[in-house]
């Protein structure tokens, strides 16, 4: 073996599959990133980037990690699991399906095009089978979707924490909301709100509110600033947003795709949001910010644990344990990466000089 884990070894043209699997990966991520004129050339490798080494030095240190990665999940694999036969079979196909449509079935010639790149049809197969564990590891470790860690309070408690909870006040400028006899919100033939212009009169009382909310929201310690009891008697007599969030709010995080819609939708809210301070026990942090619509006023206070459980939160949480599951098995990943033995073989494989593999992957 060229590196090793524990039990989970990598012979020399299996690292050479990675190699370049991972230099055609890593390429294109610096072409995504806005690295201009990426290109497999020494040129290009020798080039410096903005960290002051070379492209290519960076290239060789991520190929490194990128390997360990590799050992590090499939000794997790192994040692929580073991590949089923109906696995075996899905991975025997994966294989030969890429035999067949890069190669016309035929095994030489699969031999032949892969030669350049370093490894063979026998290295294929067998980082095929180290492909598979590696993106299985996280859900034999976590559960499917991170099932396995609802349990984990400590865990669940602190990835909340990351979350910004609060509670938004939304006041329109140029439009409202039509409403019935009774008081509740109109809505045409196809479920949409109907709006109408507000009146000069209309608008002059909403400059006076907003004026008044940002002069609680400014005197921060001072006898006249907002706190959590004004701003819930402002929430429910003013608000024009969703009326539905009054009494939990929202809970916000960069990674949810709950919080990626809300901050398509409301760019300059959102990072209003994401960069006030966060709140802990009974604290309350207050901030606004201009939208489409008009202005929006946020209320932010302390995570509860309970509330992931609460079915008018749903939305925010759909993807919770699933995140908090990428989040928790990274950081174990990277803890264990550390550990992993390179052998001085591996110093002789030609990282930047073999070239970049854009075709035999696998597929599931």
């Amino acid at each position: 073996s060229v590196a090793y884990y524990k039990s989970a070894a990598m012979d020399r043209e299996t690292a050479n599959y990675f190699v370049t699997k991972y230099k055609y990966i890593y390429m294109g991520e610096l072409t995504r990133s806005g690295v201009k004129n990426v290109s497999d050339t020494k040129f290009f490798w020798n080039s410096v980037a903005e960290d002051g080494k070379s492209y290519g030095e960076n290239l060789v240190e991520n190929t490194r990690e990128f390997i360990k990665q590799i050992l590090v999940t499939n000794y997790l694999f192994d040692r929580y699991a073991t590949l089923t036969t109906a696995e075996r079979n899905k991975i025997t196909r994966a294989v030969e399906e890429t035999i067949t449509y890069q190669a016309g079935g035929n095994g030489n010639t699969f031999e032949e095009e892969v030669r350049k790149y370093g490894f063979s049809y026998d290295s294929y197969k067998t980082a095929a089978v180290m492909l598979y564990k590696a993106q299985m590891a996280q859900s034999i470790v976590c559960g499917v979707d991170g099932a396995a860690l609802k349990d984990e309070d400590e865990l669940v408690s602190e990835f909340l924490s990351e979350y910004s909870h609060v509670k938004l006040l939304f006041i329109r400028t140029e439009t409202t909301f039509e409403l019935d006899d009774e008081g509740n919100r109109k809505k045409d033939d196809n479920g949409n709100y109907i709006v109408k212009e507000l009146t000069s009169e209309e608008k002059a009382e909403r400059e006076t509110l907003i004026a008044n909310l940002k002069g609680y929201i400014d005197a921060s310690g001072a006898e006249a600033a907002m706190n959590p009891t004004m701003f819930n008697s402002y929430l429910e007599e003013y608000d024009e947003g969703d009326l539905e969030t009054h009494t939990y709010g929202y809970y916000l995080h960069s990674a949810s795709a709950f919080s990626i819609v809300f901050a398509e939708k409301y760019p300059s809210l959102a990072e209003k949001i994401f960069e006030m301070e966060k709140a802990s026990g009974t604290e309350a942090k207050f901030g606004y910010a201009e939208v489409d619509t008009g202005i929006c006023f946020v209320y932010k206070y302390a995570v509860s644990p309970a509330d992931i459980e609460e079915s008018s939160l749903s939305e925010c949480f759909a993807d919770f344990y699933t995140n908090l599951s990428s989040v928790f098995f990274e950081r174990q990943v990277k803890a264990l990466t550390t550990s992993v033995k390179i052998k001085s073989k591996f110093s002789e494989i030609d990282i930047v000089g073999l070239p970049y593999n854009p075709n035999y992957l696998p597929n599931f």
